[in-house]
């Protein structure tokens, strides 16, 4: 064995004892006939060049029935598959499985490809320094332990993703690229505090700036007003039509039967009924506005420099609604004002 294994051995110690533990449950007579099955189309595929459909073949034929042989040729399958941190970590526990077993064949097989993986693996330690509590630590999104920090960890040549998280903190992320046989250490940042946003705080205006913003409203008033004036000046004409019309339909119809000049009659009266109720609703409701935002409305006092819009009353503030009253026999509304 290399003088380079020892600072990642723990990795395949990880895999050995997981490797022990599965082979330590027993197999059921029917496990075992899948596990040979799978093993067998594994080993085809393999030998016709399909090594990612060989691999998952092996894979469940090892979680079924987990021994050294088949775990032996998972490595290779993984070896040739590009992933060589596992068939590292899985060659390791052959070897174990191996010299448990007596198997001189597969031990000479096994230590020479642990051996020959250890200078093809890349090797990456985390440094942590003063982790804030409830820290993660993930891996290309699996979560390491606190006994991997400052550990050489075996992975596969390429890019890999460092993060960590940790509550009321800014989460940090790093992406690096490992060569084949290179060996680095990153050490993570302090994780900077995270700040909260403070919550805007509303300040009501006083009462100049009310009065500024309240200079508006004393035209809206008057528009207000001139709509109502139109909208009840249409419900009324309105109306008149639809009773003149109704009197024509009336005395063009006898027994029930109506000619052609009452029927037209009466659907102008209808549509001149609906337009002088829809008047009445605007102008109703227009004037009811009008009288509210008057109200409300700051009046202008002289100051010396010129006319300056004030609440009425000073600093009091009158409190104004309206509540339209429509219905199939009753038209109007009401306005109620209050000064606190």
């Amino acid at each position: 064995m290399s003088a380079r294994t020892p600072r990642f051995l723990a990795v395949g110690l990880v895999a050995v004892a997981v490797a022990s533990g599965a082979a330590a449950r027993a197999q059921t007579p029917s496990e075992r006939a899948l596990a040979e099955s799978l093993f067998r189309e594994g080993k085809r595929l393999l030998g016709r060049g399909e090594v990612a459909a060989a691999c998952r073949k092996l894979e469940e034929s090892y979680r079924l029935d987990p021994v050294g042989g088949t775990l032996l040729n998972l490595a290779t399958c993984h070896e040739k598959e590009g992933r060589l941190a596992a068939a590292w970590a899985e060659y390791q526990s052959s070897l174990e499985l191996a010299r448990r077993a007596g198997r001189r064949d597969r031990i000479a097989l096994a230590e020479k490809k642990v051996n020959e993986l250890a200078s093809r693996v890349a090797l990456l330690t985390i440094q942590v320094n003063d982790p804030p509590p409830g820290l993660v630590v993930e891996l290309d999104g699996v979560p390491l332990g606190a006994g991997s920090m400052g550990t050489a960890l075996a992975v596969d040549p390429g890019e890999h993703r460092v993060t960590a998280r940790a509550a009321g903190r800014v989460p940090h992320e790093s992406t690096l690229t490992l060569s084949s046989g290179q060996n680095t250490t990153i050490a993570l940042p302090e994780l900077a505090i995270e700040e909260r946003p403070v919550a805007a705080r509303t300040v009501a205006p006083g009462p100049a700036e009310d009065g500024e913003e309240g200079r508006w409203m004393r035209p809206t008033s008057y528009a207000l007003g001139g709509v109502s004036v139109i909208g009840l000046a249409i419900g009324s004409v309105a109306g008149i039509v639809a009773l003149g019309k109704a009197g024509d339909a009336e005395r063009g119809c006898r027994g029930g039967l109506c000619d052609a000049a009452s029927f037209a009659a009466h659907e102008d009266g209808r549509d001149a009924a609906t337009l002088s109720t829809v008047g009445f609703v605007v102008g109703l409701l227009a004037g009811a506005g009008a009288v509210t935002v008057f109200v409300l409305a700051p009046e202008e006092v002289e100051d010396g420099a010129g006319a300056v819009a004030r609440p009425r009353g000073g600093a009091r503030r009158e409190v104004a609604s309206v509540t339209p009253l429509v219905g199939p026999t009753a038209l109007g509304g009401s306005v109620r004002v209050r000064w606190p």
